[in-house]
């Protein structure tokens, strides 16, 4: 590879897939990951053979290839992975064509890593659709005596977390498990950073509680003195002395002595009212005469049968003032079918009612 010229790693892992550009000589340029990579081949060959997942992975890892030849079998598991390799790349092939823009230069090399890097053929394959020189990643020699070169490609990631880890620069720190974000905490740690939070938390909650409690007493206070108010300035007027016991002031309102007491609970023309609305719509009747007081009404009138006389005693004992119904006398009309009657109601709503203020 020229020198300067910008190279990729492409990393196929099992659920993941990364690819890393830049030039040796000044770090890395361009990076993204996106989905994908073995577990894309292994449903695909699980689909294309109805086989299991855990089968169809087996049989990739011991037996799959995308070198060309071999038996019917093994073309259509080709094929099968050739198009499942499709998506990525697509992918790959975008993600080199954003890397070479005005300011990098094109990339000149592809090195695969990951586990799936190991399937036989797959580097030719990705070469050949990406139109560059493609590889296996290895490790420099000194690892090989700890690393066999098989399995180099998978390993390159570990490896590279090694490295930089050893690297004692401020652009690339050191990482420590006992220290800083990556540190283990047990779990009394855990549980004491939470239950701080927690305490926090209800600590503020507590104080919130406390100022509702406070501001809703001050309303209910003012809106008490309120009413109190309003209730000594209505017991003033009627009965010439403040009393701001609502219990009391309603006693003595309702007390014989009080103004109040003159006034009726029902009024004459509502006990005209409630006599018209319960006239059942059934009974043809003519009121002749009609008189009402607070504690009696008399009605007379007539009717086509004795039977619309029960119907309308009935209705009108329905209201819960008129105590009794008693029918009086009943005769026939002189120059007619129809009947007359007279109804004599005792009114009482069980408040006390004044004598006075009849109409007829």
């Amino acid at each position: 590879m020229a020198p300067g010229a910008a190279l990729a790693v492409l990393d196929l892992g099992h659920r993941r897939i990364s690819i890393a550009v830049g030039r040796p000589a000044e770090g890395l340029l361009f990076a993204r990951t996106f989905p994908g990579g073995g577990r894309d081949l292994s449903r695909a060959l699980a689909a294309e053979f109805q086989v299991p997942l855990a089968e169809a992975e087996a049989w990739k890892e011991r037996d799959g290839s995308l070198a060309p030849g071999g038996g019917p079998e093994h073309e259509r598991a080709r094929t099968a992975l050739v198009r499942a390799l499709a998506p990525l790349v697509r992918e790959a092939r975008a993600t080199l064509k954003a890397a070479s823009g005005r300011e990098h230069p094109p990339v000149a090399r592809l090195l695969l890593a990951g586990g799936t890097a190991r399937l036989p053929g797959l580097v030719e394959h990705l070469g050949t659709e990406l139109g560059l020189p493609a590889d296996s990643l290895l490790l420099p020699a000194a690892a090989t005596a700890v690393v066999p070169p098989e399995v180099q490609p998978r390993a390159a990631q570990a490896y590279a977390l090694a490295l930089r880890g050893a690297m004692s620069s401020a652009r690339a720190p050191r990482f420590n498990l006992r220290q800083g974000e990556f540190a283990f905490r047990g779990h009394v740690d855990y549980l004491r950073e939470r239950l701080i939070r927690v305490a926090a938390f209800a600590g503020v909650l507590a104080l919130l509680l406390c100022v509702f409690n406070v501001s809703r007493a001050i309303l209910l206070g003012r809106r008490e003195t309120a009413v109190d108010a309003r209730l000594c300035a209505l017991t003033q007027r009627v009965l010439g002395s403040c009393e701001k016991n609502y219990d009391r002031a309603l006693n003595l309102l309702r007390g014989q002595q009080s103004p109040a007491a003159a006034v009726p609970s029902v009024s004459t023309t509502r006990l005209l009212a409630e006599v018209a609305l319960r006239v059942p719509p059934e009974v043809t009747v003519t009121f002749g005469q009609m008189v009402f007081d607070l504690d009696r009404i008399q009605l007379r009138g007539e009717t086509d049968s004795t039977r619309s006389i029960d119907k309308l005693a009935a209705a009108l004992k329905t209201y819960r003032c008129f105590r009794e119904v008693k029918e009086g006398k009943v005769e026939r009309a002189r120059d007619s079918s129809r009947v007359q009657f007279t109804l004599d109601v005792q009114v009482d709503c069980g408040d006390a009612v004044a004598s006075a203020g009849s109409g007829s």
